[in-house]
């Protein structure tokens, strides 16, 4: 394949891709809440709390890539500030 503009290659660029798919992919987050994730080709193919063992199963799976573990961690302000939501302004 060839060359990304910045030097990246096309196939790193992709990598980059399925890890920003999982990050921002709500039922990936929400399925492996508290874990660590692979994504190659928009797909789950390694997950656990060890990120170095997560990194080692995506190499056996799918070797010769770039594998970048992302964190799953559902976004709640309310548990962030410690307090439950104030619903009297609900409209």
């Amino acid at each position: 394949m060839g060359q990304a503009s910045s030097g990246t290659s096309a196939a790193e660029l992709e990598c980059y891709r399925d890890a920003e798919w999982a990050m921002h992919d709500a039922n990936v987050q929400r399925t492996y809440n508290g874990q660590w994730v692979v994504a190659h080709r928009r797909q789950v193919i390694a997950h656990g709390s060890d990120p170095l063992e997560v990194a080692r199963e995506a190499e056996r799976i799918a070797s010769g890539f770039s594998h970048h573990p992302v964190f799953c961690a559902v976004q709640n302000a309310d548990v962030w500030l410690g307090h439950e939501p104030d619903t009297s302004l609900d409209a």
